[in-house]
């Protein structure tokens, strides 16, 4: 009853007072049907509606009662949306509630949010960023200078237009820096990367910095800037995927799509399908083929090499089967590499091919019931690849490599446990001009947390929650087989052991937490105990909030490492405090203290250094950014740095450096 008296408060007051019956009028929304995210809806009603009916109705959008926000203008009843409605459709309803309990619908429309009849949905966003600094004081930091006065910032956009049956998405990254020196491109302005998505329907093209989905060992993680082109086949559950990449990795504006140079370019076809269409997860396949050429040296390619041109192809199957408990996935792949290297030193490859072959298994068994509190699951993993296997596309794929794994991870009541067993070895085509090496390494990480909120006044409620952890790690590497006389890979006997433990404990409270680490390693060379060593370290750290305005947090590090070939002891030493605070609303900042030292008594290499730093920052919130109008903020920071050689005086030095900062910020956005 008082939503009808409400209903009736509003609406009445709103719509035309004339006499009629329930059932002699019809209202009416105005058109268009096609409408803006903001745009007032108006409903006409006739003159001689009585008020006693207007009482009794009730305008509803989406089926969200919006009466109370409905206004009057002449002879409609006007709604305008507090916020931007989404794209798309949208359904507006108006409702008589009779004095028996009965809802009548008195109009019904359907109407759609684009920006115009042909595009349905619009949107752009933009988020920049740009900061002026200034140097107010330093010394000592040496060649060369930087300038007094510099500029960095940033943008990231993005935009979205979509009709019917088509969308088009787009992102791109732009990059300031005043000081050009330091970019990659010499350029003040220039662009990261970039990526325009453009679907219809089944179809899809890509331009930009992209990977391809498929991963394989011709493909892996190898995202580029370039171009591709996708159809999807639903009727049999398949794909096909076309691109171009570019080889290396490139940034910047004038390289445009990063395909112009077909010496550093790599082009492929990627095919799809799942033939089982009643249960598509049991059964995936996929071939990839891939041609393609790279001239450029170094950490681009992922490798130290030049002038690399061939050819790779791939099949996967995988299959997952008993509601997805279980997982087999197979794949083989072969290339053909020609690669010329930068070295005269290393030698060429000319029609190299290599084979490879990976497999893995994973089993794990779903829950019992919704209450268990018990997880795991286990697997195998099996690759062989071959000496002179190489891919373009997956240059990061170690060679020359047979692996055997065996994993375990498990979890119950907040107890992780993570256990792998693992056997690699080289030299897969029994060449006997090379040596064989064998490496294995075990590991177990165990891990505790509370699962569950302790009760008020209990133990873990009163003293916090605990973490702990537990890492044990062994390593092994061993020349099992030695390479023939007289070929530059002889190496010598080679049996080395690394082992490692490390235990950490954390607690936490809402306003305090501590937490230590204890770890060692150590290193030893069965063949010459004298390169054998042993280092330990121990990490302490705390965190207390003595208010809203105040946290601090002190830390100790130390690590030592003693060696076996002159007795002699490496020790670093870090003692640091940080401090928080929150002055006002816009005001806040940052002071860290950090004493260091690092201490060898090595006749090889003696030192003693103490280092000792002051850095702060502190920032004041002056304009607040909102969206299309820009926010600023001031800020001020340093760094002093005192160190003292006690064993080369001459080489102590104090330094400093002082800096003023405006930043602007503005979010941007238009629909």
């Amino acid at each position: 009853m008082m939503k009808i008296v409400f209903v009736a408060a509003v609406v009445g007051q709103l719509l035309l007072t004339k006499m009629a019956t329930a059932s002699d009028w019809t209202p009416e929304l105005e058109l268009p049907r096609v409408r803006q995210p903001m745009e007032t809806l108006r409903i006409s009603i006739p003159e001689d509606v009585s008020i006693d009916m207007l009482q009794t109705l009730a305008l509803e959008l989406d089926n969200i009662d919006v009466t109370a926000m409905v206004t009057r203008e002449g002879n409609y009843a006007v709604f305008t949306p507090v916020q931007p409605l989404e794209w798309g459709k949208h359904e507006l309803r108006l409702v008589e509630y009779a004095e028996d309990g009965s809802i009548f619908e008195k109009g019904f429309w359907v109407f759609e949010v684009r920006t115009q009849s042909g595009i349905r949905e619009a949107d752009f966003t933009a988020n920049l960023s740009l900061v002026a600094t200034r140097s107010v004081a330093d010394k000592n930091l040496g060649e060369p200078e930087p300038d007094s006065l510099t500029g960095q910032g940033g943008a990231a956009l993005q935009g979205r237009i979509a009709g019917e049956e088509w969308e088009v998405t787009g992102n791109m990254d732009l990059i300031y820096n005043s000081q050009r020196e330091l970019t990659s491109n010499n350029q003040a302005l220039d662009m990261g990367e970039y990526l325009i998505t453009g679907q219809h329907q089944s179809t899809q093209l890509k331009l930009g910095h992209h990977s391809i989905a498929q991963t394989s060992l011709a493909m892996e993680s190898f995202q580029r800037r370039g171009a591709s082109a996708s159809k999807s086949f639903s009727s049999m559950n398949s794909a096909v995927t076309g691109f171009i990449l570019r080889a290396e990795e490139i940034n910047g504006f004038e390289h445009g799509l990063g395909i112009s140079d077909s010496e550093n370019a790599v082009y492929g076809i990627v095919l799809e399908n799942q033939p089982i269409s009643n249960d598509p997860e049991l059964l995936y396949v996929s071939a990839t083929y891939l041609s393609g050429e790279s001239n450029t040296v170094g950490a681009s390619v992922g490798a130290l090499q030049a002038d690399q041109k061939g050819e790779t192809w791939s099949f996967v199957a995988d299959s997952t089967m008993l509601d997805q408990q279980l997982r087999f996935r197979a794949e083989m792949a072969s290339s053909n590499t020609d690669i010329i290297t930068s070295d005269t030193a290393d030698i060429d490859l000319i029609d190299a091919k290599g084979d490879a072959i990976a497999f893995l298994t994973t089993y794990t068994p779903q829950s019992i019931s919704v209450d268990s509190t018990f997880f795991w699951n286990t697997g195998i993993e099996l690759s062989e690849v071959d000496t002179q296997f190489n891919s373009i596309a997956n240059p990061n794929l170690p060679n020359d490599k047979n692996l055997q794994r065996l994993f375990f991870n498990a979890n119950w009541s907040g107890i992780s446990t993570q256990l792998s067993a693992a056997k690699e070895t080289d030299n897969v085509d029994s060449d006997e001009t090379r040596p064989e090496i064998e490496t294995k390494h075990n590991q177990l990480l165990l891990n505790y947390s509370l699962s569950e909120m302790p009760q008020p006044g209990s133990f873990f409620d009163i003293a916090g929650l605990p973490s702990l952890s537990l890492q044990l790690g062994n390593t092994t590497q061993k020349q099992i087989k030695m390479a023939s006389t007289n070929t530059v890979f002889i190496t010598e006997d080679l049996n080395i052991e690394n082992n490692l433990y490390r235990l950490g404990a954390d607690v936490n409270k809402s306003t305090w937490s501590w937490g230590l680490a204890y770890s060692e390693s150590d290193q030893k060379d069965n063949i010459d105990v004298t390169r054998s060593s042993i280092t330990t370290g121990a990490d302490i750290h705390a965190s207390y909030q003595l208010n809203q305005r105040f946290i601090i947090a002190p830390s100790i590090i130390t690590n030592n490492t003693e060696f076996s070939s002159d007795n002699s002891n490496f020790e670093t030493d870090i003692i640091s405090v940080i401090a928080q605070l929150y002055l006002t609303d816009t005001l806040s900042g940052q002071i860290n203290l950090n004493q260091s030292s690092s201490v060898s008594d090595s006749l090889i290499s003696l030192q003693d250094i103490e280092t000792s730093t002051l850095s702060f920052q502190f920032s004041w919130n002056w304009i607040q950014p909102k969206n299309n109008k820009p926010g600023f903020d001031i800020s001020i920071n340093g760094t002093y740095q005192d160190t003292r050689d006690k064993i080369t005086p001459a080489n102590d030095l104090v330094a400093y450096q002082v800096y003023l900062n405006l930043t602007m910020s503005l979010p941007a956005s238009l629909r």
